[in-house]
């Protein structure tokens, strides 16, 4: 993570990074470490060719190295010089933040003040808002009182003009009152005969469809959904392909696991290649992978067992599926025996529908011919016939008159009054024959519903006894689809799993050969890193470019911290230019207060005036109306006076107090905004000199760290030259001084550094012995 400027506006903060920082202290150590190699180098060389070396080749090599040793003598007093500066910086940078922190207390006082001003404007305007609130509630209470003498006053003019109609209009009242009472019971009787009806229609509807999803193999969850939920659910069916979903979300989880497994088997493999890549290869690695290897071989082996293992429980599987498929037919069979049983059911409720309507039908008949031999007996008794009929206004009287049937014990009356009418003497003979067809059609219909009534009771006896029936042997099938879902969820499980290891097998083959692969790209990194160290020689001759790099990167950060410090002069001005708006903000704000001050003066003197006015109004009012006047055209007069008057205050008063919202609004829009600006100022401030102090502390370390190596660094290089500069020299005195020098340090490079120097000269030694050897062989064979 980089720091960064906090606001794009801002001229570009001078920032360095700590990735950068870690950078050059790599940079640095790379060029010290080079420094010290050369001195290595340069020592054996001196070892090696000791006898041959000039005087002048050694002035040389010595004003050379006392060179070098002065340059970094001087870069390092140009660090000190560079530390005491940023110490300077920091300390003027951490008085710059005191002081902006006291500057910053005094806009934060005003801050405070503004909010207590602006929550005193707001409560005032609370209590202009409850004034309105009583004015509209005196308002309305007027127009109420307004209303109703209009209204009053209306009643009494139709009183005086139309009495009678009045009284017809509260007796039409009246008579649609009880008629909508009777429409309102006999709408809630159909109501709940259709809802009666549906619920029928929604069981049977239940009922079709559990059969019909049985087609499709339904679980036994979704069968008790399907009885047991609301009748909003009554249409809802899932099918039994449920099942294979949580198979499949079980298989997928099997196999989540197994991936997981072997994700982490794969890191191991993995760690185990880095190990080998970074540090050195040994005998030990080699038997650790062979170890692992073995355990591998093994693992395959007992997965092949279980395979062949769930192959047999595979088989087992395919005849509980067999099963399955037995179970299902026999649950067609009974859906097909459910859907005709649900066929008759349709039709014999189809059939008492039929005969209800035909009973009121027949009912309505007689109550219609009852009727007319009504009139006609009572046309026969009368001693003096004018007419044979009578007129049309007489008969519907009559009928309005007459009582309908509303029992069947008043029918069985109605048909016994027909016996005796069959018997009077006052009848003819068409009369009679009329009167006893009448009572066989009465008899033929009483006949008809009775067998009906048999129909229906037996097949409804059937029909729950074949629903018994069903139930039974869909509990049945219920328990063994459980069974046969049990054991397909086990079979499908075993599958996922053999499946799983054959997968594992394959992947275990192929990081083994990865791991081959492995090896010999190991052996080739070897060959790479020798030639990398061959190559690291090369980079020494790049280490005085990189002094002269970190002297322009110095110069640089001196740049960059000039201008931070104009940046802060910069940020200074604009706080105190935000500090002189707000003061005159504070001052336009004043000078509103006393504006509303004075307004409210006016509105209390004014309200003062309008009340002394009106009390003048009405006095003169009371002086100029006539004596004629009744009372009640006079108070509705006053009433609508009144009402005027406080119309036009209350217009007056929210023209004002929609005029100050205004104000008040567009003052604190501006507040806001000013307050918010001088926060984000402030926040970049600070995340500045934050930045500067991280930058800061970076460059320390980084200076200290340097300091250190060069000592460490300075320290091996005097003792190379003091083994030099001594007089008698010896492979054994030099390894003897070494491994003390290697004791006495504890940083790891210089202790790698002694044991390289070590090892250069055993070889050395051990090519100077060869060669002298060889030298012997060639003078004797020269002098034989």
């Amino acid at each position: 993570m980089t720091s960064t400027c906090s606001s794009p506006s801002s001229s570009g903060y001078g920032t360095l990074s700590k990735n950068n920082a870690v950078r050059n202290m790599q940079k640095q150590q790379n060029s010290v470490f080079g420094s010290s190699t050369m001195v290595l180098f340069s020592f054996l060389f001196c070892c090696v060719e000791i006898k041959i070396m000039s005087k002048e080749d050694y002035e040389r090599d010595r004003i050379r190295w006392q060179q070098k040793l002065d340059d970094t003598s001087k870069r390092l007093a140009d660090a000190e010089i560079v530390n005491s500066e940023m110490n300077q910086i920091k300390a003027e940078l951490n008085k710059k933040i005191v002081e902006m922190e006291r500057i910053q207390r005094p806009l934060i006082e005003q801050n405070r003040r503004l909010t207590e001003r602006n929550r005193i404007l707001q409560n005032e305007m609370k209590h202009c808002e409850q004034k309105l609130c009583h004015s509209q509630d005196d308002f309305l209470t007027l127009k109420d009182d307004y209303e109703r003498l209009v209204k009053d006053n209306q009643n009494l003019k139709e009183r005086r003009a139309f009495p009678e109609k009045l009284e017809e209009l509260d007796r039409y009242r009246n008579q649609v009152l009880e008629y909508s009472k009777c429409i309102t019971a006999l709408r809630q009787a159909g109501l709940e005969k259709d809802r009666r009806y549906d619920l029928l229609v929604q069981k049977f509807k239940r009922l079709r469809k559990c059969i019909s999803s049985r087609k499709n193999g339904e679980t036994e969850e979704d069968r008790q959904s399907s009885f047991g939920g609301s009748d909003c659910s009554a249409e809802s069916s899932i099918s039994l392909n449920t099942i294979t979903e949580d198979l499949n979300e079980a298989l997928d989880k099997d196999i989540e696991n197994g991936y997981q497994q072997i994700a982490r088997e794969g890191e191991q493999l993995r760690r185990t290649l880095s190990v080998l890549k970074t540090g050195e290869y040994a005998l030990e690695d080699d038997q650790l992978l062979r170890h692992q290897l073995i355990c591998a071989q093994t693992t395959i082996a007992q997965q092949q067992v279980v395979i062949e293992q769930q192959q047999l429980q595979s088989e087992n599987t395919m005849e509980l599926l067999d099963s399955i498929a037995r179970l299902q037919d026999q649950v067609m069979e009974q859906r097909s025996k459910m859907e005709s049983m649900e066929a008759e059911l349709i039709e014999s409720k189809e059939m008492n529908e039929l005969l209800e309507f035909q009973i009121l039908e027949n009912k309505e008949n007689m109550e219609h011919e009852f009727e007319e031999r009504q009139t006609l007996r009572e046309s026969v008794s009368k001693d003096t016939m004018t007419d044979s009929w009578i007129n049309e206004e007489d008969e519907c009287t009559f009928l309005s008159q007459m009582s309908p049937l509303s029992d069947f014990g008043e029918a069985c009356n109605r048909k016994c009054e027909l016996i005796n009418l069959r018997r009077s003497a006052s009848l003819n003979i068409k009369q009679r024959e009329l009167v006893q067809q009448m009572l066989t059609y009465i008899e033929h219909l009483e006949d008809q519903l009775l067998h009906l009534k048999i129909d229906t009771e037996q097949k409804m006896y059937q029909f729950a006894l074949k629903e018994t029936e069903s139930a039974t042997k869909i509990q049945d099938l219920e328990e063994q689809v459980e069974q046969s879902y049990s054991k397909q969820k086990k079979k499908n499980d075993l599958q996922m799993e053999v499946e799983m290891l054959r997968k594992r097998e394959v992947e275990l083959d192929s990081e083994k050969q990865m791991l081959n692969g492995e090896v010999n790209r190991m052996s080739k990194e070897m060959g790479k890193l020798r030639y990398l160290l061959q190559q690291k020689d090369e980079q020494l001759t790049l280490q005085g470019d990189k002094g002269s790099e970190q002297e322009g990167r110095i110069a640089k950060m001196k740049t960059e911290m000039q201008c931070c410090m104009d940046e802060n002069n910069e940020l200074r001005c604009q706080i105190r230019k935000h500090t002189e708006s707000l003061q005159q903000f504070e001052e336009i704000l004043a000078k509103k207060e006393e504006e509303m001050k004075l307004l409210e003066k006016k509105n209390a003197r004014l309200q003062v005036e309008h009340c002394t006015a009106l009390d003048e109004i009405q006095r003169l009012k009371e002086d100029i109306r006539p004596e004629i006047k009744t009372d009640l055209e006079r108070r509705f007069e006053e009433y609508r006076y009144r009402l005027s008057c406080a119309l036009k205050t209350v217009h007056e008063y929210e023209d004002e107090i929609s005029k100050l919202r205004s104000r008040v609004a567009k003052l604190e829009s501006e507040r806001q905004e000013r307050n918010d600006d001088s926060v984000v100022e402030l926040e970049q401030i600070r995340e500045y000199s934050e930045q500067l102090e991280e930058q800061f502390t970076a460059q320390v370390g980084i200076i200290e760290a340097l300091k250190r190596k060069i000592m460490q660094q300075k320290a091996l290089t005097d003792f190379l030259w003091s083994l030099t500069e001594s007089d008698e020299l010896s492979f054994a005195k030099v390894e003897d001084n070494l491994t003390r020098f290697k004791l006495s340090q504890q940083d790891e490079m210089d202790c790698q550094l002694t044991d390289a120097v070590q090892k250069l000269l055993r070889l050395v030694s051990a090519n100077c012995s060869y060669s002298y050897e060889i030298k012997k062989k060639a003078l004797t064979t020269t002098v034989t």
